[in-house]
Formats: structure tokens, sequence, C-alpha cells
């Protein structure tokens, strides 16, 4: 796969934008997956719900686990981005030139408004959350019809109502994939403070989406890790957190003959 029309014809802009592309073809199982979850959610049909859960899971798990970690900063990667080359091209090409101009970046990726429409995210009170909302107002007609059309069936109160443990789980650790720490929200973190700091450092003044502005003394990539961090807490307000309360079985301690480091292990009764 190649880009039909490349902007900087180097290897940061093709890995970063084929990445991109193959994130959003692997997520195209996952917007059926959401309509028959709430299809199954409306027929009362906790089995077809689970399946559908299960596509999604495994989904998320793919991108965050296989395709995302290809943005590689190894040289001696096959899919290696420099993160130099990176910020002085890609990184700064989606910034709007005209003040008040969308400014697109990953807030305006169809399919994190759908996840998130899905998980019934209800606030968007951090500058992140306020530029998603911008960019989804300049989306085609269709994808917001579609992405509205999702808020209307709560899957989660169905899984809160059901009272059924295993459908609670499920519906959690799909949830964690998504925005959890090793989740794809996580994982996401991760990198873009990596690649943010060295991008400030070699002189990027602004992001793109919610314009992060400011010098290197600023530190502005700590900054933008901050909000992410808001952002993720925004998401997990809608989310099913349960809290487990369980006793310990039995305990054992033991050590490790090579480092002689003590270890304790714990038996839990759930």
């Amino acid at each position: 796969m190649n880009l039909l029309i490349a902007a900087w014809n180097n290897q940061a802009e093709h890995i970063f934008y084929l990445l991109t592309t193959e994130f959003a073809m692997q997520f195209t199982p996952v917007l059926n997956a959401m309509l028959q979850a709430q299809e199954a959610v409306v027929r009362e049909d906790r089995i077809t719900l689970e399946a559908a859960l299960l596509v999604i899971l495994d989904q998320l798990q793919y991108v965050t686990q296989v395709i995302y970690p290809q943005i590689d900063v190894n040289p001696f990667s096959k899919t290696h981005v420099d993160q130099v080359l990176w910020a002085k091209t890609v990184g700064i090409f989606g910034v709007a030139i005209f003040e008040g101009a969308p400014s697109p970046s990953g807030t305006a990726q169809p399919h994190i408004h759908a996840l998130d429409a899905f998980f019934e995210r209800k606030s968007y009170r951090t500058q992140v959350g306020k530029q998603s909302e911008y960019l989804s107002r300049h989306s085609p007609r269709h994808w917001r019809e579609f992405v509205e059309a999702l808020r209307t069936i709560s899957v989660r109160q169905f899984v809160e109502q059901s009272q059924n443990a295993a459908l609670q789980g499920l519906y959690n650790a799909v949830l964690d994939a998504y925005i959890g720490d090793k989740g794809w929200m996580g994982l996401h973190r991760i990198k873009a403070y990596g690649f943010l700091e060295v991008a400030f450092k070699v002189g990027r003044a602004v992001t793109t989406g919610a314009k992060f502005t400011g010098l290197f003394k600023d530190k502005t990539w700590e900054k933008v890790d901050g909000e992410l961090s808001a952002v993720r807490d925004e998401r997990y307000i809608a989310g099913n957190q349960q809290v487990y309360f369980a006793r310990p079985r039995r305990s054992t301690v033991t050590s490790d003959p090579g480092t002689g480091t003590w270890m304790s292990f714990i038996e839990l009764d759930v």
C-alpha cells in the first residue's frame, strides 16, 4: 500500500499516514459490532451481545498491540519513524493556516467519535474534548447521523441491570481496551509524550487539533500529557467501573534462588 499523493515523500509520512489508514480499516468490523450489540440489547439477547462485544475487544487489542506499535522510533525497525523528521514535516502539516479553521488530528477520526457515543461519553470540558466536538461538527452528515444514532440505545445500562458478572466483566474489558492504561488511549498517551517532547525540543511551536502552543522552556509536552490523561477521565465517567471485594484464601512466601529476592503470592476468593 502506498500514498496516492505524498506531500513530503519521506518514510515518516508513509508510515504514519498508512498506519492511520490501516487503523481505520481494521476498525470496520467494530462499526457493525456496535450495531449488533445495540440490536441485541433491544431483543434482550445476552449471547449475541457478548459475541458483539468480543469482536470490539479483539479489534481494539489488535490495533493497540499490533498496528500502533509499528510507529516505531527504533532506527533498525522496518517501520521506523524518525521523530525529528516527523516533527518538521508530518507533525505540522495539519496545522490550520487561518485562525479558527479546523485543524484535524486524532480528534477528527470518526471511529473515535463512534466509540465515544457507544460508551456514552458525556463530558467534553477539556481543551481536547472541546476540539473533538468542534471537529465532529465539520464531519460529513452521514458520519454525524451515525454517531448520534449510536447514542440512542444504552448498552451500558443493559449490562448493569443484567446483574451478570461475566457480561459486566466483558463490558469492562472492552472499555479498558479502549481507554485503559494498556489500552488504545493509554498507548496513545505514551506515544504522544515521546514524539511531542522531541518535536518541541527541535523547534515545533504548536500542535494540531487542540493547538497547544509553547516554547521549549514551557515543556508543552507535559501539558499535553496532562490533558490526554484528563480526556481519558472524561470517558471513564460514563463507564461501568466496578469495585470488587475479596478475602485472601491462602498466601505463600518464597525467594528467588538466583537473586535471593523475596516474593509473596496471595490467592483471593474471586
